[in-house]
């Protein structure tokens, strides 16, 4: 990816090469109520590295969560489905032949997250296992063509789920 700087800009893409590449991230017990925050940034991105935003959103999530994988997974779920009404929407748009495909890659900086979506092993908390298997599922079926981790200094989606500035800079 490009590195990202302070101004918001599109560029040129080849939409016939496109993919769509989402940031998600969340942030556990941080609002005044003690819920979680959920965000994600969507990006439609040509084989040359071009991006252009598409999609954005940070909102408080739906539902009680105790621990931060949950709140992380949550997001990560919210962003896949999301992704898929996208891609389908870009799909028919673009008259693509069903052979031709848009991918759709997720990126978390929660390693626990992504580890759990590419193993088999079952995690302890019963309500997040569905959530689990929901990603697993999509990455089984070809809806999710990668979910990978990135450091969280590189996490497009932070701005949308913490305060203040990035310590880092």
């Amino acid at each position: 990816f490009k590195q990202f700087n302070s101004s918001l800009q599109t560029e040129e893409i080849s939409i016939k090469t496109c993919q769509l590449v989402a940031f998600c991230d969340a942030s556990f017990a941080n609002l005044p109520d003690r819920g979680s925050q959920g965000g994600y940034m969507i990006f439609l991105m040509d084989k040359n590295g071009n991006y252009c935003p598409v999609s954005w959103q940070s909102k408080k999530i739906k539902r009680v969560v105790n621990s931060t994988l949950a709140a992380e997974c949550l997001s990560a779920v919210e962003v896949s489905e999301h992704c898929t009404l996208l891609k389908t929407t870009l799909q028919e748009i673009l008259c693509l032949n069903p052979d031709q495909t848009i991918d759709v890659s997720i990126i978390s900086d929660n390693k626990s997250l992504v580890d759990a979506a590419h193993s088999s092993t079952t995690v302890e908390n019963k309500r997040l296992q569905i959530d689990i298997s929901i990603l697993r599922e999509m990455i089984n079926n070809g809806d999710i063509y990668k979910f990978r981790w990135i450091d969280t200094k590189y996490q497009a989606a932070n701005a949308l789920t913490k305060s203040g500035p990035p310590l880092d800079y």
